[in-house]
């Protein structure tokens, strides 16, 4: 009869689950989180309810994957935080905990698993259709009728310059 005493990190998994502590951030998110958690709930606020459950699917078989909530969390992710390539959003992912918290992931996906998921997010959401969601939202939000746009004029002005 071997007895086994389990290292603290399991002891830790025994204790709280992610879940328990899924409200609670471990560090005083930075503004640049508040807006990113604010503009990825602004988005699934503009999906339809046969989206969000479309997203929100269910393991029937086999190992455990990813919801595909999350990872339009990380596609969104990437375009909020300017990077350009999947590992490297996904290493922000790695180093941020909060991120993690506000994407409701306990593991990271794999640069694989995200690239196959996100062309069934995009099957499900059209990229194109949810900008012009988030695009009419601002506007209406704005009471604007249209996004301004910035027109300069290259006429030259003539400056009061004494010549050389």
């Amino acid at each position: 009869m071997h007895h086994i005493t389990p290292t603290p990190l399991v002891l830790q998994s025994l204790l709280f689950s992610h879940d328990d502590l899924g409200s609670c951030l471990f560090r005083v998110p930075s503004e640049r989180e508040l807006e990113f958690l604010q503009y990825y709930h602004g988005v699934q606020s503009l999906l339809t309810p046969d989206e969000l459950h479309s997203l929100q699917r269910s393991h029937r078989r086999g190992r455990l994957g990813y919801d595909l909530l999350p990872i339009l969390g990380i596609m969104l992710l990437k375009l909020h935080h300017q990077v350009r390539t999947v590992k490297g959003t996904l290493s922000l992912l790695c180093e941020n905990g909060n991120l993690k918290d506000m994407l409701g992931i306990n593991r990271v996906p794999s640069e694989a698993s995200v690239s196959r998921l996100s062309r069934e997010v995009e099957r499900i959401v059209d990229p194109s259709l949810l900008h012009e969601r988030v695009i009419q939202a601002y506007t209406s939000s704005m009471d604007r009728l249209a996004i301004g746009h910035l027109s300069i004029d290259s006429t030259t002005i003539g400056a009061r310059e004494k010549p050389i």
